[in-house]
């Protein structure tokens, strides 16, 4: 994927090509979510941020973050993240400068995604449609997520360890 967004066309099936960008996006997402976490701007967004409304999953650019803190803190709103690519609403002044500092670990810039569309995804998600059932087998968990979450990831918080390592159980049961 690296070394398709920098030399540009490559030989190979567009399905594997699309495939390889979306995972460097994915890896590029994943460590602006970590350094959010590092930095303790998980449940906050700062001036430039691109911030998603959850519960009518608009997004508009934050100008005032102190004014929409308390609209974070309480999963009102919260931070996107980028995939990077052309048209897609891009983040400005402090938040722009964190998605910066990811591209450039990587010695890439946004115009080396010009090929790929790009798109935001939230870098939180109120967990929607939660079922809780007791069953003779054991617990039953349901619920709805959006997309680009992942079921493995939720679990994961609930069971506060890894449900991918498992050998059996949860996770198998949810795949």
């Amino acid at each position: 994927g690296y070394r398709l967004v920098k030399q540009g066309k490559g030989r190979g099936r567009p399905w594997l090509k699309k495939f390889l960008i979306g995972s460097l996006q994915s890896l590029l997402f994943n460590d602006w979510l970590a350094l959010r976490l590092e930095r303790g701007l998980y449940d906050r967004v700062l001036r430039g941020d691109i911030a998603k409304k959850h519960a009518t999953r608009g997004e508009f650019r934050v100008e005032d973050p102190e004014v929409e803190n308390p609209r974070a803190a309480t999963l009102e709103i919260s931070a996107t993240g980028p995939l990077h690519g052309r048209k897609y609403f891009e983040a400005t002044d402090e938040a722009r400068a964190l998605e910066d500092e990811i591209l450039a670990r990587y010695e890439l810039t946004r115009e080396d995604f010009r090929a790929r569309k790009g798109a935001r995804r939230p870098l939180r998600f109120p967990l929607e449609e939660a079922r809780l059932e007791v069953r003779p087998e054991g617990l039953w968990l349901a619920f709805f997520l959006p997309k680009g979450a992942y079921a493995t990831t939720v679990l994961r918080e609930i069971m506060k360890k890894n449900p991918e390592g498992e050998a059996s159980g949860v996770a198998d049961e949810v795949a």
